[in-house]
Formats: C-alpha cells, sequence, structure tokens
C-alpha cells in the first residue's frame, strides 16, 4: 500500500474484513484474501499483457452478515506514480452498500451538465426523495422545483424524472479510464 485516502483509513481501522499487512491490502477470509490478491496481480499487470480487461470486481463476505463490500480494483498509470521505483500499481476503490453518502450537487453539476439549483434538486431526488419533500428540503416552492427538474431533464436529454436519476448515477459511478490506465488526465 503506498497511499489511502482518510476515509480509506477509517475504515480499516474499524476492522471490517481488509486490513493491512506488511504493507499489503488482505482480506481476512483466507479464500478472499486470494481472490483480492489474484486480482491486484492481474491489474498491476495493466492492459498490455491482457486480452482482456485487467479491470477487476470482487465482493468480499463479511462475518456480520452485512450486505457484502465491494472492490474495484484496476491499474494505475505510470504517469501518477510519484516514486520511480514502483513499476506497477492499481487502485482500489471501496464501497461499503451499508454506508449511506450524500451525493454532493457540485459533482452532480460537473458529471452532466446542469445548473447546481438543478443539481440540488436532482441529488435529493437520486436519493429517494419526491420532489415535494425535495422542495421543502431545500426551502423552494414545488413550482421551482418542478421547473429545475424539467430543465434538468431537457439539458441531460433523459425523458423523464427515473432518467435523470439513473443517468446521474452512471454517470458518477464512471471510473476514468484512459490509454488503459488511471492517469492524471483522467481525473
Amino acid at each position: 500500500v503506498l497511499a489511502m485516502n482518510r476515509e480509506a483509513s477509517e475504515f480499516l481501522a474499524r476492522g471490517r474484513s481488509l486490513r493491512i499487512r506488511r504493507q499489503r491490502l488482505e482480506a481476512e477470509v483466507p479464500a478472499e484474501a486470494r481472490m483480492l490478491d489474484a486480482c491486484i496481480m492481474r491489474a498491476s499487470r495493466g492492459f498490455a499483457s491482457e486480452a482482456t480487461s485487467p479491470i477487476r470486481r470482487l465482493r468480499l463476505q463479511r462475518a456480520s452478515g452485512s450486505p457484502p463490500l465491494q472492490l474495484l480494483v484496476a491499474p494505475v498509470g505510470s504517469s501518477i506514480l510519484h516514486d520511480a521505483h514502483h513499476r506497477a500499481a492499481v487502485v482500489v476503490f471501496l464501497r461499503d452498500p451499508t454506508e449511506r453518502r450524500a451525493l454532493a450537487p457540485e459533482d452532480i453539476r460537473d458529471a452532466v451538465g446542469i445548473t447546481y439549483s438543478e443539481a440540488e434538486v436532482a441529488a435529493l431526488l437520486a436519493e429517494g426523495m419526491t420532489i415535494t419533500e425535495a422542495a421543502r428540503a431545500l426551502g423552494i416552492s414545488l413550482a421551482t422545483a418542478r421547473t429545475q427538474l424539467k430543465n434538468a431533464i431537457g439539458r441531460t436529454k433523459t425523458r423523464r424524472q427515473h432518467g435523470l436519476v439513473g443517468f446521474i448515477l452512471k454517470s458518477l459511478a464512471t471510473v476514468p479510464v484512459r490509454n488503459g490506465a488511471f492517469s492524471k488526465k483522467g481525473k
């Protein structure tokens, strides 16, 4: 493990199915540890040696009976490695489906090309609120919320509210891949 963000550090400190041992990410269950190692090795070889994509998805079961952790393992382009001694690296994205995250309107705005106000309404709709609940939460009239929804649907060329929500969720879940690996330009 070369680096991790604050959320990853906090997650690992809670001891949930994954740990760092000898500077390596490791699953606690031996069979899953072998699968994770295989995914990391395959991704570290990158696209050049594979007929298929080295990006791998993995689910890790939990003793608690909670929904499995979801991991995405992908190669990292050498252009973003700060240490020249590391020839191959991967990035591991972790998602705990039990942890609810609010969608950031600025991320939605930037991802799908709608205004910030439209993105505020869309974020609440994507989290499961009705248009009436979203208007109330934002302190705007129902008519204003409906207008912002209509404009967001028009800008994204979707057809209905559920189409807009699906489009947003797909857009935010996209992993930036360029030339077969993650790169600075792919951010």
